[in-house]
């Protein structure tokens, strides 16, 4: 385990030389949170949601606990400060796992990813639309818009309020298609446009997400759906760790770049950041930690990536279980020192 820990430790501080900054004292050697600089993101262990915090368990629970800061300044993450504003949030901060809108958007996002479709709550004995129009006023609270689902229930529920509304979201996920196939996206993204018209709301940006890595197509099946204003990129990797940091790292950038050649020049991009285990597949706790700052650096990099959204807080293995990942994403957030961008109208 301390071999582990040491060779991830070796690789954070060769990153923090990269972006020009060291992080000092036991916390190098040993903290899975250890990040470059002295001062940043607040780690406090999550205790606002309706439900019992889950640190994980067995051999994860005991690293994540290990690596808990006491206290915000703790965690000893700084990130260099972007030039351009970014939108970051989570997907699963409220639904069928507990109410955690406010708790994991503070300090770590300007927006949040809450869907009444998409198997987001219990439909048996939670109101979606409702609970989706509670998480908009939390989020209001923090100044922080909502990416909401393009089905027309979704769009009709949300004219209340639609200054919020970030983007409208569209998949092939769960329709039957192929993962590749662009046409439910498509179909979805007129639907979705000609109810915003009907409505005489203001148009928004309509994202579709493949829930793939859209580069692997032998079949040439994909292409850059029509209608679609923004691509969400899937930058996921596994199910199960690579053997080392280093290749994770390497395996990441060659993910999002292969990913980005595909599109044109012009398409603006989300990345889907892993911030969860694969559902328990993934046990290297401590490397899925020092992935969390690629995500950004990429960002930094191509200037098409329009935010991260991480996925997830709340559902089992996010987050929430484990988190060590949360000090960079509030470290990513502090980054964002232009803030939130400005909600888009396109023609």
């Amino acid at each position: 385990m301390y071999t582990a820990l040491v060779l991830d430790a070796l690789v954070t501080l060769a990153r923090c030389i990269r972006i020009g900054g060291l992080a000092f004292g036991a916390s190098v050697l040993f903290g899975v949170g250890a990040g470059c600089g002295g001062d940043g993101a607040s780690a406090a262990q999550s205790t606002g949601g309706t439900g019992a915090v889950d640190a994980g368990s067995g051999a994860d629970a005991q690293v994540d606990a290990w690596a808990q800061p006491d206290s915000a300044g703790d965690a000893g993450i700084v990130l260099p400060p972007l030039t351009r504003p970014l939108w970051l949030g989570y997907f699963k901060v409220a639904g069928r796992y507990g109410d955690y809108t406010l708790e994991a958007t503070s300090n770590a996002g300007n927006c949040a990813c809450v869907f009444a479709n998409h198997g987001d709550f219990d439909t048996a004995t939670q109101d979606p639309i409702a609970l989706t129009a509670k998480a908009a006023a939390d989020l209001a609270t923090l100044d922080a818009g909502i990416v909401i689902a393009g089905a027309p229930a979704e769009i009709l529920a949300a004219a209340p309020y639609w200054s919020q509304v970030v983007t409208l979201y569209v998949t092939g996920e769960a329709t039957g298609s192929a993962a590749l196939d662009p046409t439910p996206c498509e179909q979805q993204a007129t639907v979705a446009r000609a109810h915003v018209q009907s409505l005489g709301l203001p148009s928004r940006p309509v994202l579709c997400y493949f829930d793939t890595d859209i580069s692997d197509d032998p079949s040439g099946l994909w292409h850059d759906p029509i209608g679609v204003d923004w691509i969400g990129i899937n930058a996921y990797l596994g199910p199960t760790a690579p053997p080392t940091t280093a290749v994770a790292i390497a395996e990441l950038r060659d993910r999002i770049a292969r990913q980005l050649d595909r599109l044109p020049a012009s398409r603006p991009v989300i990345l889907m950041a892993q911030a969860y285990d694969r559902s328990g597949a993934w046990t290297d706790i401590p490397m899925l930690a020092a992935l969390q700052p690629i995500y950004l650096e990429e960002a930094r990099l191509e200037p098409r990536i329009r935010g991260i959204w991480w996925f997830s807080y709340s559902r089992p293995g996010g987050t929430l279980t484990h988190p060590s990942l949360r000090p960079w994403h509030e470290a990513v957030f502090a980054a964002n020192v232009l803030g939130k961008p400005e909600i888009e109208s396109p023609p």
